[in-house]
């Protein structure tokens, strides 16, 4: 659809899987390289403290699974 489609029209999603899904379909219709960045590798346990027990404890698989409000995806694909 065009562009001015959007701006008399809502897209209301409840769920992070529904949202997830509308953004890989939005991103398939886009022109444009698709980037996809990574977020989180490790846990800091106090300001510029590294603790090798906790990371160890936490995979970076796991941290980057994670899927909770408030935080960002592990993944996060773009097109510029």
């Amino acid at each position: 659809p065009p562009s001015s489609y959007f701006l008399e029209h809502s897209i209301l999603a409840a769920r992070n899987g529904d949202v997830d899904g509308l953004n890989d379909n939005v991103l398939g219709r886009m022109v444009g390289e698709r980037r996809t960045f990574i977020s989180v590798d490790k846990i800091t346990t106090e300001a510029g403290a590294n603790d090798p027990q906790v990371n160890d404890a936490m995979p970076v698989e796991y941290l980057q699974s994670l899927d909770a409000s408030g935080l960002a995806p592990g993944e996060l694909s773009l097109k510029v």
